[in-house]
């Protein structure tokens, strides 16, 4: 019933056998009267109406309890897929896998890794088709997977990493293999002396290598790098057995040889070249086997002009006897000995005379004797100090000697070469007080000697052009600064006579007609004036240029020279011509 009003009733309708189609009339031929409602047997139809509701509740009711199951079953992942994230938190984690599917889950994990592994080595190559077979195997695994087989799943998935572990340990040990095989074969081609020392073991060395080489063609892989391992190992202890055998036969034939027993020696390297014709060691041995007692003698004759002193005889024996035999270590020993000898005795030699010409200050000389010695003897411990103390002593006498030379020229009053030697001496290095002074004081002559002669030819020059007075100035200032080593020459003595004699003011008469304004400039200035018809002014000697002007009249110009020892010149400054 509804809670929002009061109930409502349903309607009763009751049966009438009459109303229904093809029913007989009220009162009919049976006589009888109505039945009372509610009263009588249920039709058919309703009975099976909920026959049909029990079963439909029935198969719901199996089928959420079928669902429950299913899900309880089913992945996190595919459940979260399917019902999509909830929108707060679960209280609770969902349930954990069946350990069955937990353990399918982990053997598909592993075989999965263990196939990408694989496909990065193989990539096509050799086991490509075991491979293959592995992918069909871990698919039927999937498969399995997906209808909940979990124990079969498993046992799928875990024979596919077990068998990827098979191929790819089958595909190491094919590489190792065939890396053996061919070790071993490069390294039997080079056991000469095995084969002449030790056949034997080359022979058990063979045969593992026949027997791994049948492996392998047979793709029994392990066996077969197995077999190539240990083939390799017998032909090296083959190898190094032989070689211990070759070195103990050369040793004792190398002790004879020092024993000076030259026939002894001669046997065991012919013994061994027998065997090994191309040894070069026991060659070598034989050759010297052959001259042993010419070596010897000539090492005795050697030695007893060492002891007399005759060095330059004794290294001539020593070097004879090592062309015989080179490999002779008394000969080497000896040379070395006597090439040492011979270079102290030319070095002591060498380095008296490079004192001998230092004392007599023969430097260059000494410098050039100190040069050869360290070009021929670069090693040499005394000649290398030598030269560095020769270095310091060359350096001081440079410079005592570059002073001494600077101050004779200045003496000389040569100061271009003074000064030439002080700067030579400061780009060597010395900066000294003495040198740096030495270059300031050159100096400061050669400029003020460059002033003198600069003053004096502008002097001369100005004195060419009658400019006496500046000529005058220009003298007195080269005078004044001139050095005192410095003498005048013969021109320049004419010269200050001349300027003597035309630094005295001369007469000059100018004649006007007394109206004229009468002015000039020249060493001496006036101003324009009046001046009488004549008159006699006193001027120094020079170039002047006068001017006489008279209102309406042509200004009269007169350019005139005054020069000392001539007759009184007379100007005449008297304008005619009319503007």
């Amino acid at each position: 019933m509804s809670e929002d009003g009061p109930a409502k009733r349903r309607k009763i309708l009751h049966w009438d056998p009459s109303a229904a189609p093809g029913s007989p009339p009220p009162g009919g031929s049976s006589g009888g009267a109505a039945p009372p409602p509610g009263v009588g047997t249920p039709p058919p139809r309703r009975r099976w109406v909920w026959i049909g509701l029990v079963v439909v509740v029935a198969f719901a009711a199996w089928f959420g309890w079928r669902v429950y199951t299913v899900l309880q079953e089913w992945p996190v992942e595919d459940e979260a897929a399917l019902v999509g994230p909830p929108e707060t938190p679960l209280p609770e984690s969902p349930p954990p896998l069946s350990p069955p599917r937990a353990a399918a889950e982990a053997a598909r994990t592993a075989a999965e890794s263990a196939l990408q592994n694989a496909r990065r080595q193989i990539a096509g190559g050799p086991g490509a088709e075991r491979l293959f077979a592995l992918e069909r195997s871990f698919a039927d695994g999937d498969r399995a997977l997906g209808r909940r087989e979990w124990d079969a799943a498993a046992a799928r998935f875990t024979a596919v990493r077990e068998g990827v572990q098979r191929l790819l340990s089958d595909m190491r040990a094919e590489t190792e293999a065939e890396e053996l095989l061919e070790t071993f074969e490069t390294r039997y081609a080079a056991a000469r002396v095995a084969r002449a020392y030790n056949p034997r073991g080359l022979e058990g060395a063979t045969d593992l290598h026949q027997g791994a080489e049948e492996a392998y063609r047979a793709a029994r892989f392990v066996e077969a790098r197995d077999r190539a391992r240990e083939a390799l190992a017998v032909l090296e202890a083959a190898t190094a057995a032989a070689q211990t055998q070759l070195d103990n036969a050369l040793r004792s034939g190398r002790q004879a040889l020092a024993d000076g027993d030259g026939p002894r020696a001669q046997e065991i390297f012919q013994r061994i070249l027998q065997r090994l014709p191309d040894e070069e060691a026991a060659v070598i041995g034989a050759r010297r086997a052959a001259t042993i007692a010419d070596v010897l003698l000539l090492l005795t004759r050697a030695q007893a002009e060492e002891s007399a002193g005759d060095l330059a005889n004794a290294r001539t024996l020593y070097a004879r006897a090592l062309e015989l035999d080179p490999l002779a270590a008394d000969a080497q020993q000896a040379l070395s000995r006597i090439d040492r000898k011979l270079e102290d005795q030319a070095v002591t030699e060498a380095l008296a005379r490079v004192a001998s010409l230092q004392q007599a200050g023969r430097w260059d000389a000494a410098e050039a004797e100190i040069n050869t010695l360290r070009q021929r003897y670069p090693a040499n411990s005394r000649v290398r100090e030598q030269a560095e103390a020769f270095a310091a002593e060359r350096r001081a006498a440079r410079l005592q000697i570059g002073l001494r030379a600077a101050r004779e020229a200045e003496i000389a009053n040569d100061w271009p070469r003074a000064r030439q030697i002080y700067l030579d001496l400061f780009a060597l290095g010395f900066d000294r007080p003495e040198v740096v002074g030495g270059i300031e004081r050159t100096g400061t002559v050669l400029r003020a000697e460059q002033a003198f002669h600069f003053n004096v030819n502008a002097a001369a020059t100005a004195a060419a052009n009658h400019n006496y007075q500046e000529a005058i100035s220009l003298f007195n200032n080269a005078l004044a600064n001139k050095p005192g080593f410095v003498s005048l020459t013969m021109e320049q003595e004419a010269l200050r006579e001349l300027l003597d004699r035309q630094s005295r003011p001369v007469p000059v008469r100018i004649e006007t007609d007394g109206r004229t304004l009468v002015g000039y400039t020249g060493p001496q200035n006036r101003a324009p004036a009046i001046m009488g018809r004549s008159e006699v002014v006193e001027l120094l000697p020079g170039r002047y240029r006068m001017r006489g002007a008279k209102a309406r009249y042509r200004s009269v110009d007169v350019e005139l020279i005054v020069r000392a020892g001539e007759a009184t010149p007379v100007v005449r400054l008297i304008p005619t011509e009319r503007q």
